[in-house]
Order: structure tokens, then sequence, then C-alpha cells
């Protein structure tokens, strides 16, 4: 059972990849945007920009442009989703730069209070060097993590093949979705880590704000796609008798 004293006020991914955060977000644990909620980012990498304060991340001349991402080639984090690929990165840097200051910041903020990290530990192909990494420098990996808040601490989920403890923390271990990787929804794979997460000592309030945008925006998404394939069904039905005489006159 993970601790529920002292309160944790915020629950943070610490990646790999975007499905750490979106399972935070469906559970009411998300609070806000941070750095590493939508991008790759190995270990070390996380890590490292965690106890330098990002120094150095998303360097203009460090951007190269890959196959559906931007590559930080001075962390190696891969960036999804922020670059419009039919426009230059340096069009759009200022942008993109802003936004992940504005991430930053709340990020350092936030980990000077009791902050739970939740990590899904990369054993894409699996592969072993990230567990090994951890098991083998834990003490180390949690020293950085409590560097703002003694009482910060770090959740790991990996996949079902990967020892049941690493570094002395235990492992939630999931399935891989089919044809995957990856558990996308994790915590629906592992009940007794979703009893534990959602029995959080965790602000109230806090989290249903949380869980009220998260709805909304679901909500809103859905009512935008509606009225988007309403559209283009009018839109094809309209070309449709425009090129039928006999439907121009109904």
């Amino acid at each position: 059972m993970l601790k529920t004293v002292p309160r944790y006020r915020h629950v943070i991914s610490l990646g790999y990849f975007c499905s750490t955060a979106l399972e935070l977000k469906r559970y009411g644990l998300r609070d806000h945007s941070y750095p590493f909620d939508w991008n790759i980012s190995p270990i070390r990498s996380a890590l490292a920009m965690v106890e330098s304060g990002f120094d150095g991340f998303l360097q203009l001349d460090r951007l190269s442009p890959e196959a559906g991402y931007v590559r930080d080639t001075g962390t190696d984090i891969l960036v999804y989703n922020e670059f419009d690929p039919a426009r230059s990165i340096g069009e759009q840097y200022e942008a993109v730069r802003e936004k992940y200051e504005r991430r930053i910041a709340r990020f350092r903020r936030a980990i000077s209070e009791p902050t739970l990290f939740v990590r899904y530990i990369d054993s894409e192909g699996r592969s072993l060097e990230e567990f090994t990494y951890l098991d083998e420098n834990m003490a180390a990996v949690l020293a950085v993590l409590r560097r703002t808040n003694p009482l910060n601490d770090l959740l790991l989920v990996g996949d079902d093949a990967l020892p049941a403890t690493c570094g002395g923390l235990r492992v939630y271990r999931v399935a891989s979705d089919e044809a995957d990787v990856v558990a996308r929804k994790f915590l629906q794979k592992n009940p007794e880590l979703r009893r534990n997460l959602v029995g959080l000592d965790y602000p109230l309030g806090v989290r249903a704000g949380n869980l009220l945008r998260y709805w909304f925006g679901r909500s809103f998404g859905r009512v935008r796609r509606y009225v988007s394939l309403r559209t283009r069904l009018r839109d094809f039905a309209t070309i449709g008798t425009e090129d039928d005489p006999q439907g121009s006159r109904r």
C-alpha cells in the first residue's frame, strides 16, 4: 500500500511516455501540464533535467526534426505534438519555449511540496537497461527527487515480465496491450495500483476540480467531433445533389 502520510500535494508524471500523465488525468490526480507529460523521456535524461532545473533543455540549435516528433539532441528527449512539421522549427520556437518555461516553473514550484512521481519503466523490446539502472542507483535517484522536499517519493509501473521490485521499490506490473510494447490504460490492468492511487491522501477539492475539467474536456471534445461529423456529412450530401440533376430538384 502507498503511504498516506504525509499527504501528497502533487502527483506528477516522470515519463517515460504520455500515458503516464493521461492515467493520472483520468483519475483526477493531474493538476497541471508539466514538462514530461507528452514527451518520450529516457530516465537518465529526466533525472538530469530534475537535478539541473532543466538546464539546456529545448535549445534551438539542438532541436532536430524527425518523423512525427522533434528530438532534443542535448537531452535525447523526444518532443511530441508541439511543432507543426509543415513549418520550420525556428518560426515556432518562441511559442513552444514559452509554453515549456511555464511548465518548468510550475514543476519546480510543485516539487517543493510533497510530491509522488510516477514513472512507467521503459522496457521496450524487453530491454532491462532502464530497470537495471534504477535498480543499481535507486538511492541516488531518490536523492535527486528529494532535493526539493524530503517527503517526495517514486512509484514505478512496468511490464509484467520485469522483476517485482527495483532498488527496494515495488514495481506495479501490467501486461502490455495487444500488438503494443506498453499498457496505455495501465490502471485498468492493475486493480491494486488503481485502488492505492485512488485512495491517496490527496486534497479532495483539488481532485474534484481535476475530474470536472477532465470530464468537461471529454464532453466538449465529443460535441466538437459530432459537429464536425455533421458538417462533413452535410458537405457530402450537398456535393451529391449538385452532381445529381434530379436530386437538385428535391
